[in-house]
């Protein structure tokens, strides 16, 4: 891999970004195959203030992909491994980001971009002062992040992502021991419309909501696992803010989760005066965690065919221990005795297998193991 270091290039000062693509370049432009090292980023001033910006690579009004790279050991106040803004499009494809830290957004920060599309990419150990340890999106149309893996980024809010005022899905991610010392352990979002779907959260912390903090929008979480996390305060989960929030859970299992204050499942809340109350739905889920209470909220939530530690008022919940496959190692699929199995509502789609829907995340293959030939 050919090494592009930006600390050894004869700039300006408030020149430092590696790679710059500016000139309105499309979808075409393609930089693959690349470490992207040691740049400080370009300064730049703009309606939100005057910060550099992009020090590994800054994108503005363009919309390259970016191929097989190594994004690390830049700083830059805003994306110290890249900043793109202003742009119809934006795509990663099997590109890690190590070690970069800056103010925000610290992997990599997309700003007003139509489309950002993230696949197969690693956040490793990349730190933000403020938002964003890994990855900030913020007032972006349309964001995709899929089959990613971040682990070890802190921040003080979103400690591997950051949405703000923007609609994004994550899809088959995988998030681990990653902080955030105010809300959002592994994800926070801000007023944005969010799905995540087919993820794992496991060993975040944070004060509030140590896996997921939700700060206003709309929030669904479907075939998800959010397990062994721990907040200093509320909502070992899953935790909202003041802001009124709709959260959707769906085949989630949210387990061995832990809050000094309590709510060590999910927290809300009481609202501010004159807004409303958050809304919970949740269905064919597992609330199983240990210490405090499963859902603390102001109005009860919502629920159908799930299992909640303690018993939960709704249609077919019930209570008891989920007898997952082996937890000590954070296997929490459902062992064939497992309460869960076959316990879901007839009328909702049945599993893969062919059977009735299963609680949580992970459905209990119910299918005989195909025959093996002797030789």
């Amino acid at each position: 891999m050919t090494v592009i270091d930006g600390s050894a290039m004869t700039r300006g000062p408030d020149e430092g970004s590696t790679v710059v693509f500016s000139s309105g370049e499309s979808p075409l432009a393609l930089l693959e195959g690349f470490a992207i090292v040691g740049g400080s980023g370009k300064v730049i001033t703009d309606a939100t203030g005057t910060f550099s910006r992009g020090g590994g690579i800054l994108i503005s009004g363009s919309s390259p992909s970016v191929v097989n790279c190594l994004v690390e050991d830049n700083q830059a106040q805003m994306g110290a491994g890249i900043h793109a803004s202003e742009s119809p499009a934006f795509s990663l494809n099997e590109v890690t980001f190590r070690n970069n830290s800056g103010l925000e957004g610290a992997g990599a920060y997309c700003q007003n971009v139509d489309s950002v599309v993230v696949n197969q990419c690693s956040f490793l150990t990349n730190n933000a002062q403020t938002a964003g340890g890994a990855l900030t999106v913020d007032s972006c149309s349309s964001s995709e992040i899929n089959s990613s893996l971040f682990q070890n980024n802190g921040a003080l809010i979103g400690g591997a992502i950051d949405s703000k005022l923007s609609s994004i899905q994550i899809n088959d991610c995988v998030f681990i021991e990653n902080d955030a010392t105010l809300i959002g352990g592994a994800i926070a979002f801000y007023l944005s419309s969010a799905i995540v779907s087919g993820s794992t959260i496991r060993h975040s912390v944070s004060g509030h909501g140590a896996g997921i903090g939700i700060d206003g929008g709309t929030v669904s979480i479907t075939r998800s696992v959010i397990a062994d996390n721990f907040a200093t305060s509320h909502g070992g989960g899953i935790a909202t803010t003041l802001n009124q929030t709709s959260v959707n859970l769906s085949h989630v299992t949210l387990t061995n989760n832990q809050a000094i204050q309590g709510s060590s499942g999910i927290y809300f809340p009481q609202p501010s005066p004159g807004t409303g109350n958050s809304t919970l739905i949740a269905s064919h889920s597992i609330l199983w965690n240990p210490g405090g209470l499963e859902l603390v909220l102001p109005t009860l939530a919502t629920t159908d065919f799930c299992d909640v530690e303690g018993g939960y008022p709704g249609v077919a919940n019930f209570d008891a221990d989920p007898l997952f496959t082996d937890p000590a190692t954070g296997n929490y699929s459902l062992s064939v005795t497992s309460p869960c199995v076959d316990r879901g509502s007839p009328t909702a789609s049945p599993d893969p297998d062919g059977t009735l829907p299963d609680i949580g995340a992970i459905w209990h293959d119910q299918r005989p193991d195909p025959a093996t030939d002797l030789v």
